[in-house]
This record gives structure tokens, sequence and C-alpha cells, in this order.
């Protein structure tokens, strides 16, 4: 029986402007070798879904809210003029960037008792108090955007009461028909409404509410009572196309800029939000990691009817390239990020 070939919406908006690249260029053979190498990795247990569960995000089943709540305002952690990057510290331990505004986000309510899943404190949330919330080495950037988003969410979460209810309704599924939570949250809070026009094209990526249903599917993967989401969901969803991803796939030879888009990006020039340019590296991203992870599958099927494997292992999806990358890009010291003022990303 043929498999029911599953609607990833992000991914069909992607692929239209894919051939018409013209700044980014993909490398397919570099594609099929750390397919491989991707697929040896997951064979051998060293790529796993990332569980979220630490200091910052917390143990508890209520944490639902903070990882959703997070992912609103999870975005620009470094100031474009000196490149200083936001940090903080939470019992005694240093954190930086999104794990940075992760621990904020839970000290303020776990230690100064705010109370921060209530829709009326977010609506009500002023500038004060959010500079407070968000202490650190520096004002965190991007202050004032954060805050609106934060004072609309809370307005328009009042119809939910909480993002768990949001996901209730939704029957947990990422993508039915607009009634899905990634559909849910583009449609009902404009921040997470990611997308871009180009050639008169729209042009999904949906970053962040993608990514939250991914942090949550990790975090809560072994709490099906209280979270049931199915696997088919989030092989509904693509990466999240972010500053670290691209730069991840470009030190690994997937990636390749013209000599002006590398010299942007090789000199920290910042550049334009909804550009060609910015829409096409995040595009070919999104591009890119979809056919990594189909081509990894493809490498374990080969290896499990040949009787290779000792034990039977799940399908590698979204969140174990999304993850891999992330973590991998902090590794890659020699290669740069681009830059661009957003709050998408």
């Amino acid at each position: 029986m043929a498999s029911k070939k599953i609607h990833i919406p992000v991914l069909e908006s992607v692929r239209q402007i894919i051939p018409e690249l013209k700044h980014v260029s993909i490398d397919y053979g570099r594609i099929k070798e750390q397919a491989k190498d991707f697929a040896e990795n997951y064979g051998q247990g060293s790529i796993k879904l990332p569980k979220w569960e630490d200091e910052t995000f917390g143990h508890n089943l209520e944490d639902l809210e903070l990882l959703f709540l997070f992912n609103t305002i999870n975005f620009a952690y470094n100031d474009f003029s000196t490149g200083e990057k936001f940090e903080t510290f939470y019992e005694g331990k240093k954190y930086r960037g999104a794990m940075a505004l992760s621990a904020c986000l839970r000290k303020a309510y776990i230690d100064d008792q705010m109370d921060l899943f209530k829709p009326e404190f977010l609506e009500n949330l002023d500038k004060e108090t959010f500079r407070e919330i968000t202490s650190g080495n520096m004002e965190i950037p991007m202050l004032d955007e954060r805050l609106k988003i934060l004072n609309e969410v809370g307005k328009n979460l009042k119809k939910y009461g909480k993002f768990r209810n949001l996901c209730r309704e939704a029957k947990f599924k990422t993508f039915d028909n607009g009634k899905g939570i990634v559909e849910r949250l583009v449609q009902e809070f404009p921040s997470f409404n990611d997308v871009s026009i180009l050639n008169g094209k729209e042009i999904k990526f949906y970053k962040r509410a993608q990514l939250a249903m991914m942090m949550a599917y990790g975090r809560f993967q072994d709490e099906k009572d209280f979270f049931p989401m199915k696997e088919e969901e989030i092989a509904k969803l693509t990466v999240a196309a972010d500053y670290v991803l691209p730069k991840s796939l470009r030190a690994l030879g997937i990636l390749h800029y013209d000599k002006s888009l590398e010299r942007k990006v090789d000199s920290q020039i910042p550049l334009e939000h909804d550009s060609r340019e910015e829409i096409e590296i995040r595009a070919a991203t999104v591009y890119s990691c979809e056919l990594l992870k189909r081509l990894a599958n493809g490498y374990l099927q080969e290896r499990d009817l040949k009787g290779e494997l000792n034990r039977k292992l799940e399908k590698i999806n979204v969140c174990h390239v999304d993850s891999y990358l992330w973590y991998a890009g902090r590794n890659f010291k020699d290669s740069k990020s681009h830059l661009c003022r957003t709050t998408d990303y």
C-alpha cells in the first residue's frame, strides 16, 4: 500500500522559488554525502531529539506555556552596532542568546512570581517591568518590538486563556486546513506570520511558530496524555529558517553564496529584511534540509533492508535535522551567520 502523501505547506511555498535562485546555490552532491554521515550518526544513537528540559525550560507540564511564550519573542540577540550578544546569569550560571531569554522568563515566573502566563498580565506589561524581566549584560536588543508583541499576545490569547487550550482546540495538529496550531498562531497572533514576497509569490517560513511545535514535541514526547501530538504532525513541518542553520549548511559545503552576498555575510553587513538575498538564504535552507532528511532516511532504510541495523529505528524527522544543525553551527567558528534586523527569527 502506498504511503499517504504528507502536505508540507512551508516546503511547498519555498519550493516555487528554488529554480529562480540567483545569489545562493545548493550543492546536491554534498547533501548526499552529509546525508550518509547524518544517517550513520543517527544509527549510532548520537543524534537525538532535544528534550528542552533543563534549569531554564523547566521540568513541569505547565512549562508548555513557557515554551510558547518564549517563542513569541525568540529573535535577535546581538547588538547590531557592537556585535555584543545578550547574556544573563541564572542560578549562578551564565546564559547567552536564546537561552538567556529563556532564563529571564523562567526567573520572572518562578523566582519573582510574575503572572507571565496570564493574558491580562502580558497585555498590560509595561516597558520598565519588561526591562527588569530581561535584565542582563545590556538591554535586550529590540526591546520595544518584543514588548509590543507580548502586549499583542496577551490581548489575543484571551480567546484561549492558555496556549495549551489553543493546542487542544487544534486537536494537537500542526496544520489542518487552517485549524492547526501553526495556522492559528500565524492567523491570530500577527507576529508569528513570518512570510515574504518575491516576484509576486508569497513565501512562507513560519520560523517561530514551527519551532514552538518542535520544542513542545521534543519536551513532551513522553507525556502523550498531556500533549498527544503524533509523529505525522511533525512531518508537516520544515526546519526553522534562522541565522544559524544556513551558517552550518554553508560550513558543510551545502550552500554557496555569490561573491556579493559572500562579502556582505563575511563582513557582517546586515541584509535588508525581505530582500531577495535574505529570502534566498532562508528558502535554500528549508529546501536543503528537507532533502537532507529524506536522503538520510533513505540510507537508513537501505541499511535496514540489508539487515545492517541491530535495532529498529524511528524515522529521522525535522526536529533531528534542525537541532543537529543548530548545535553544529555553534562550533563552526570560521563560518559567519548572515545578519538581518527582523522579529521573524
